[in-house]
């Protein structure tokens, strides 16, 4: 089974649910998740709140549906509302994408083309569709981005906003939609990058550890 960014995940033990944004690499070279912190570990109003170790699942989309197991809560980030997912690599029935956001190949993770009135695109599992926004403003933290039709639903959370056309680099972490779906919030990715020492740029090979 391919797990690329985009999909669908959720917490086993709770219930928590959203996306995958993208599979990243840390400055050690380790495959992990990248999410929501509310995705997997709740808000604090939530009567089971989430943990360290909980096991994570992807929607099987094309394995005759339910969810199949592909690691565990990792390290979390709650004022970026950011958590990583620790990927069972060891296990053969999984291939996993980094760096890429369904069909498309991601060149880096990389704000530093934010132009306020630029088209950003993403790729919710609520959507399940890629939706197309516009920037509306940004500083070092947080990226505001609008659209003239929906472009945010439940389920979204965690995925990540991208920059096109091609070479796409990806621009920020998805976390709030509006109720209407025209508003979104996100965190700009360089405090992603910079909690939890990713590795900005791609790899060029798509192996499986």
């Amino acid at each position: 089974m391919v797990i690329t960014g985009g999909m669908r995940i959720r917490n086993a033990r709770t219930g928590g649910s959203g996306t995958l944004g993208l599979v990243v690499r840390n400055t050690g070279g380790r495959l992990l998740g990248l999410t929501n912190h509310h995705v997997l570990y709740g808000f604090k109003q939530d009567p089971v709140q989430g943990q360290a170790g909980d096991p994570v699942e992807v929607e099987a989309e094309e394995e005759g549906g339910g969810f199949v197991p592909i690691g565990k809560v990792g390290a979390t980030h709650a004022s970026l509302d950011a958590t990583l997912i620790e990927l069972d690599t060891a296990d053969p029935n999984l291939v996993f994408k980094p760096y890429q956001v369904r069909e498309h190949e991601m060149i880096k993770l990389d704000a530093t083309a934010l132009q306020k009135g630029m088209s950003l695109y993403k790729y919710g599992a609520g959507s399940a569709k890629w939706t197309k926004g516009i920037l509306r403003g940004y500083n070092k933290s947080k990226v505001d981005i609008k659209g003239n039709g929906i472009l945010s639903v439940g389920g979204d959370s965690g995925a990540v906003w991208v920059a096109g056309p091609a070479p796409y680099r990806v621009c920020a972490l998805h976390y709030w939609g509006s109720n209407d779906g025209r508003q979104a919030l996100a965190k700009n990715i360089h405090k992603v990058i910079q909690a939890f020492s990713l590795l900005p740029s791609a790899q060029v090979e798509h192996t499986r550890e």
